[in-house]
């Protein structure tokens, strides 16, 4: 990391006949570590096979002046980010939620992980009626642990297979309505 770009460098390289074009254009997803790209989904780092190289290109069109740069060959893969000047975001400890509905789900789904072992991923989805893990997680309760509600059960393992949340006492003070929106 430098004060004015970011490099990512793997010696994995690309594919067997890939090549940058391949690479750059709608392609299948071929991970070159399968073992290491599952460990990065498991941990939530990696939402989907296949949509990284779009979303890198995706987060950088509005940002005049700044690039990303991808080189590859058989034996490395590299991608340098110029760095992004944004203005600090003030945190805040709960969402400024404008709509109340989305406020009542919100405190209904910190009641239901209110319990001393916490839930599994799979019994918040099962709760919120919906299929997929990964957007529970990044939609709801990412969200909810950046701003300190939730907590990990396990917290020293954050991928671990016996993972639960459970709702921490700021995220108590919003259920019984002490903590203002």
């Amino acid at each position: 990391m430098w004060s004015d770009r970011m490099m990512v460098f793997d010696s994995g390289g690309l594919p067997e006949d890939w090549t940058m074009e391949t690479l750059l254009s709608d392609h299948r997803s071929v991970p070159v570590n399968p073992k290491l790209a599952y460990a990065f989904f498991l941990m939530g780092y990696i939402e989907n096979w296949g949509r990284g190289i779009e979303r890198i290109r995706g987060g950088y069109p509005d940002h005049v002046g700044n690039d990303v740069v991808f080189e590859a060959a058989r034996s490395y893969f590299q991608v340098t980010l110029d760095a992004i000047t944004v203005r600090p975001v003030r945190e805040t400890p709960v969402p400024n939620v404008a709509d109340p509905d989305r406020m009542s789900r919100m405190r209904e789904l910190l009641a239901f992980m209110d319990v001393l072992e916490g839930r599994s991923i799979s019994e918040v989805v099962s709760m919120m009626g919906v299929k997929s893990k990964s957007s529970v997680s990044r939609n709801h309760l990412r969200p909810l642990m950046v701003r300190g509600l939730i907590e990990y059960t396990v917290p020293e393992k954050p991928a671990s297979r016996n993972q639960h949340y459970r709702t921490t006492n700021l995220g108590r003070e919003l259920i019984s309505g002490n903590l203002e929106e």
